[in-house]
């Protein structure tokens, strides 16, 4: 079965939504261009084959250097 990936615009909205919804955090500001780069990446077969390989890039690379900047 192939993998449907989120799009930006839903990433985007996802996010606020959860922001929203726990009653805590902040928006802060998103970094687009880095948010774009890290769904597009996973997405390249060759570096990242499998489900597990993706879901474990995206878990590093969030807390790492997420999109989201809290001011």
């Amino acid at each position: 079965m192939p993998l449907v990936y989120i799009s930006l615009e839903q990433a985007i909205e996802v996010h606020g939504k959860t922001v929203e919804v726990s009653g805590g955090g902040a928006m802060g500001q998103l970094n687009v261009g880095q948010l774009d780069s890290v769904l597009e990446h996973i997405q390249n077969d060759l570096y990242y084959p499998t489900f597990e390989d993706k879901l474990t890039h995206l878990f590093l690379t969030f807390p790492q250097r997420g999109p989201i900047e809290i001011n």
